[in-house]
């Protein structure tokens, strides 16, 4: 699967303003079974001319990405540009077989609900990342059932992690 992107949509409820939130896949480390993500959060106008100077943080809005909030306000729109509101990057692990389903969201927050502020608005989504190795687990009979095992090798100046193979008969599958 190729590194790829998502973006949810909701208008705020007074029919002016639309917010977009959009999760990009950088990287995947299959080293330490995670990917790199990043978001982008913005304001922009469905109709020009709504706009707002002085609502301090009675506009608030919460970003969910893989439980984690990330919080803000909007204490001023110019009512005529796609703004940024928040962006970063975060880190996000998979499990031990190496996959992972993002899940992500947005709410914002009217405090005011004036004829020209945004109004509450929500979305949410889920994104299945690219596929890492996995943990490279190594299962062990305890004689009641399985243990599973992470596997290191020194070699001289650390440890790497070993990642085991088996011949299926036409090519090499993690084990």
């Amino acid at each position: 699967m190729a590194l790829q992107s998502k973006s949810i949509s909701g208008n705020g409820s007074k029919g002016h303003h639309k917010f977009t939130l959009t999760i990009t896949e950088n990287s995947t480390n299959n080293s330490a079974n995670t990917s790199s993500i990043s978001y982008t959060f913005k304001i922009a106008p469905i109709t020009s001319g709504y706009n707002w100077a002085t609502q301090g943080t009675n506009i608030s809005y919460t970003i969910t990405i893989n439980g984690t909030n990330y919080t803000g306000t909007i204490p001023n729109y110019n009512g005529s540009s796609t703004i940024t509101l928040k962006s970063g990057t975060v880190t996000v692990a998979h499990d031990a077989t190496g996959t992972k389903t993002l899940s992500f969201s947005f709410k914002v927050t009217d405090r005011d609900g004036l004829s020209y502020t945004c109004g509450s608005a929500s979305a949410s989504g889920s994104m299945t990342l690219t596929k890492t190795t996995g943990q490279g687990l190594v299962y062990i009979d305890n004689g009641s059932g399985w243990d599973a095992y992470q596997v290191y090798i020194d070699n001289g100046s650390s440890w790497d992690r070993y990642i085991p193979y088996i011949d299926n008969g036409s090519s090499w599958d993690m084990y």
